[in-house]
């Protein structure tokens, strides 16, 4: 802390006594001492502490860093160990206890064999179900073995699944391909729901011509009624016209008929009209035409006489288009709708049919296999298929094969596992097809594109999609 007040010249101070100096310096002296003193305790501890840390690195962080050059000197050691754990060659679950020196640098894999390093004519093989690090137990799940005792003396070494470099390469290549092939997936199907959603607006493009159609014909419906009921009206009035001028009840022509044919007189003919050769005539002194014919009279009365009416056709009708239905004749309601597409029509590319979003939606979800001997692959009835294998089945050969279509297929194990299928000549791997992943339970994704109805290029495998 700072001591400015003590070293300050005061007024009146005797600058010449050697004690107004000394008193200050003598301060100082022992602040400087008191940081000295402390300065040698850091050096004191810094020395500790750094012969502490050259004690760990070369007693303790030395060995492990030389263990670990040693054992990554041949990287195969990181995957063998070796263990004394007296076991009896059998199926099942086994325990094996690694040896202590081996236990932080083993890394077991997915597969391991463990056998007599003097017999290997004797052997356990499984999968890897536990490695506690600490206690040095791996715990592996027998599955297959050869020979018979107790044996006390075991080698652990992996299992590589694939069998030579080549192999590796080509899952390589697979997994490659898997990634091309899954973004040619993805424009195919933005290119399908481009058509599906050019589909869609032609549906409505045809609604809307129906829509506009029906209301055409219900207008000239409705204008052949309205012409119909005038031409009606203007029948009557001219009837009623006639009557009069005949001197006749226009409601009562056939009570007349009736008595004039008894006597004698004027009757109606066989169309309920007057018989033209029994009409009377009215002078013209009275208002009518003097004419003895209905010709004369109809040349006396001129153009208000004639009546010219055309009947409103009863065969009018209400014709449906591709992807409508409800049409009919105009005698009754009728209501236009779209032939809509189910999810089955959608998947089969039925003709004439409207298709909708939701149907769309539907129709790609995934549609299940019946896993059999020989299963049977409809492209008809959908792009994306779902099983389960239960046994080393075969896979026919697709039907219905429609070209340019995608066709994925999701495999899962059953609970046992490491089943391997078949395929029939159709299925194009350019090679050898790729392998499933053999654990319980895993399911994988391969994807194909139907490039004719008896082909479908693999575009490749996604595994471990569970």
């Amino acid at each position: 802390m700072r001591r400015i007040d003590a070293y300050r010249i005061k007024r009146g101070e005797n600058l010449g006594d050697p004690e107004t100096w000394n008193r200050r310096f003598e301060d100082l002296d022992l602040r400087i001492a008191q940081s000295e003193d402390a300065l040698q305790n850091v050096d004191a501890v810094a020395n500790r502490v750094e012969a502490v840390a050259l004690d760990r690195l070369n007693n303790v962080i030395t060995p492990l860093v030389n263990e670990a050059r040693d054992r990554l000197g041949n990287v195969a050691t990181i995957f063998d160990a070796t263990s004394t754990t007296p076991l009896n060659i059998q199926l099942g679950a086994a325990i094996i206890n690694i040896a202590e020196y081996e236990r932080d640098t083993f890394t077991p894999m997915s597969y391991v064999m463990i056998f007599p390093p003097d017999d290997m004519e004797r052997y356990m093989a499984g999968r890897t179900v536990e490695y506690d690090r600490r206690t040095g137990d791996l715990t592996i799940d027998v599955s297959r073995t050869q020979g018979e005792g107790i044996v006390s003396n075991w080698l652990v070494t992996p299992i590589v699944m694939a069998t030579n470099i080549e192999q590796v390469v080509e899952d390589v290549s697979n997994a490659r391909v898997a990634v091309l092939g899954f973004k040619a997936e993805v424009e195919a199907y933005r290119t399908q729901v481009q058509d599906m959603a050019g589909s869609v607006a032609q549906s409505r493009t045809f609604a809307e011509q129906a829509r506009d159609l029906a209301g055409a014909h219900a207008g000239a419906a409705l204008a052949y009624k309205t012409a119909s009921e005038a031409a009606r009206d203007q029948a009557q009035t001219y009837r009623n016209q006639a009557a009069a001028i005949v001197g006749l009840d226009p409601n009562d022509y056939q009570a007349r008929a009736e008595r004039n044919m008894a006597n004698g007189y004027a009757g109606l003919d066989a169309n309920g009209r007057i018989a033209s050769s029994m009409l009377p005539t009215l002078p013209v002194s009275k208002g009518g035409t003097g004419a003895t014919t209905p010709g004369d009279a109809l040349e006396a009365l001129g153009a208000q006489a004639r009546l010219s009416y055309t009947p409103a056709r009863a065969d009018r009708k209400i014709m449906t288009g591709s992807g409508l239905i409800g049409g009919g004749t105009l005698k009754e309601d009728r209501t236009l709708a779209i032939d809509k597409a189910s999810p089955a029509n959608i998947r089969a590319a039925a003709l004439n049919k409207v298709v909708t979003a939701d149907g769309v939606a539907t129709a790609m979800d995934w549609v299940a296999l019946e896993d059999a001997p020989s299963i049977e692959v409809d492209h008809a009835d959908g792009v994306n298929r779902v099983l389960t294998l239960g046994d080393n089945n075969a896979f026919a050969n697709p039907t219905n094969g429609k070209p340019g279509y995608p066709l994925n297929i999701r495999i899962k194990q059953d609970a046992i596992g490491a089943r391997v299928p078949s395929w029939g000549a159709a299925y194009d791997f350019d090679g050898v097809a790729p392998l499933l992943s053999p654990e319980p339970g895993a399911e994988d994704l391969v994807s194909f594109i139907c490039i004719t109805p008896g082909k479908f290029a693999c575009i490749g495998i996604r595994r471990r999609i569970d």
